[in-house]
Formats: C-alpha cells, structure tokens, sequence
C-alpha cells in the first residue's frame, strides 16, 4: 500500500489504514512480530492520522473523519467534520491536553486552506481555532510547549513552496507569523522537536512555478 497513515496505538500496536485504492486495516505486533488484517473498513482521501490519549487513533480527511476505537477493532465517525468539507492532506498535532490541532491542507479544487480547528477527544467535535497566517498544504507542524505550534513550510496558494513559520496558539487560538525563515523554502519535509528544545526541518522538494 502507499498513502497510507500508521498511528501507534495504546495498547503498543501500530495500526496501519487505508491508503490508495485500498479501503482495510491492519495491525502490527511488536511483540510477535506479526501483523494481522482488522475487521474495520473505510474509504479515505488523502487523510492523516494522530494517536488519542485513550490509545485510539483520529482520522482525518474532512470527509470521513472517524476514530479507529483499538478496543471494538471498528471506525467510529466523528461527531462533526474537519471544515465539514474536503480537506486533503491536512496536517495533525496532539496538544498537551489531549485534544488535537489539526490545520491546512487541500479542499475542493485544490484551493489551500488555511483553516486551524481542535478536535475534542471527549465530545467527538472539532471546533475553529482562528486560521493560519499562510494557507499552506504538505507543511509540518510541531508542538513545541504546553500550548504553542509551530507551523513551517508547505505549499502556498500561489504554487510555490513556502519559507515561512508561524506559531499557533492552543490557548487562545490564531496563528501569528515569526520573523525567522527557513533557509530554503520546502514542502512535504519532515520535522521533529529535539530532546534539547530545537526543532530539526529536514528534506521535502520546492518549487518556484
């Protein structure tokens, strides 16, 4: 499979969903080493996962967002939708209070979002969170202290890959723009917070048309 999203699950599994052209599950054991198929099936487009403080995984696609429950092996649909519309390849960030940021992405006609939503794990729901500087899509997001995101590169709305930051606040919900660039603009890279506070950006591609 490929497109596919792999969440790590509470109980030390790593659930692996969907994908391209492809509608089932599985589940890997680490202790055993093996994998096995789920009973749980669901179509997804483009969509991107994060784990929830239950040890269930949230799925998002502004279409079919749902919850894989680890403990009835099933997809359960969420209460209300990311954007309540087509949000291809959005990014997803667990805040330290166990809810979920999620940002960005593609909707319908490829127009780049730059909508910022949380997702309350206990009433099922997204709720706005203001929006983002930059409407950006293949970007990375990170969460960097208790309350404060940072949101580095992507796509623009323009066609051409982005060099900008900004930091989204959890607490009071917005985004603002930093001061620093990346020294080269990219999308579809990689970030990772570091055990000493930095945050390490890493590959992806850049366009300029």
């Amino acid at each position: 499979r490929y497109d596919h999203v792999a969440v790590k699950l509470g109980d030390g599994r790593v659930g692996i969903f969907a994908g391209a052209n492809r509608t089932d599950a599985e589940l890997f054991d680490p202790n055993g080493e093996r994998f096995t198929m789920s009973r749980a099936t669901r179509t997804f487009s483009d969509f991107a996962g994060a784990a929830l403080p239950n040890g269930s995984a949230l799925l998002v696609d502004g279409l079919h967002d749902c919850v894989y429950d680890v403990a009835s092996d099933a997809f359960v649909a969420t209460q209300n939708k990311y954007t309540s519309s087509l949000a291809r390849f959005p990014v997803l960030v667990p805040l330290a209070d166990g809810k979920v940021l999620a940002c960005g992405g593609y909707g319908f006609g490829f127009a780049v979002k730059d909508d910022a939503e949380v997702y309350d794990p206990r009433a099922m729901q997204f709720a706005a969170m203001g929006e983002l500087e930059v409407s950006r899509v293949y970007h990375t997001a990170v969460l960097i202290n208790d309350y404060q995101v940072l949101v580095a590169g992507g796509f623009g709305s323009d066609g051409v890959s982005l060099d900008s930051l900004e930091l989204f606040d959890a607490n009071r919900g917005g985004s603002a723009l930093i001061r620093t660039a990346l020294l080269q603009s990219r999308y579809s890279h990689c970030c990772v917070k570091l055990l000493d506070g930095r945050v390490l950006i890493a590959g992806g591609a850049a366009s300029d048309v």
